[in-house]
């Protein structure tokens, strides 16, 4: 009897620990944020609201707008004023545009992050050519 207790706790505790382990490595590699809260994007809302935000409706303006290729001036019409500018000084022209886009929730690959830059570069021809999230 006490041989049988032993091996159905041992098999609880091993079940246990792999279930563990399991959401463990889930968490840590499939899923990338915890805490975001994933709004539809409007230019009126993007255009009035803080840098949290606007983060949680990056992914929706990402969805639903192509904005490789698009020019400068259609994407401050967009998403309004930008909060930096980055002005090429040999050039005079504008290179990338800055939108805060605050803390896109707690990313594993990256736990003491709690702010995030949207960045939109442009090319010679004040097209956008990359686009990126920097934390």
């Amino acid at each position: 009897m006490k041989t049988k207790t032993i091996i159905i706790l041992s098999v609880v505790v091993m079940a246990g620990l792999l279930s563990a382990t399991g959401l463990v490595v889930w968490n840590r590699y499939f899923r990338v944020y915890y805490g975001y809260k994933p709004l539809e994007f409007s230019k009126e809302t993007w255009a009035a609201a803080d840098a949290e935000h606007r983060g949680y409706m990056l992914n929706d303006l990402l969805k639903k707008h192509r904005l490789k290729g698009m020019t400068y001036d259609d994407v401050i019409d967009l998403l309004g004023k930008p909060d930096r500018e980055h002005v090429d000084k040999t050039t005079g022209r504008v290179s990338s545009i800055h939108y805060g886009v605050g803390y896109l929730g707690m990313n594993p690959r990256a736990p003491l992050v709690f702010s995030s830059i949207f960045i939109i570069n442009f090319d010679e021809q004040a097209k956008v050519e990359m686009f990126v999230v920097d934390s």
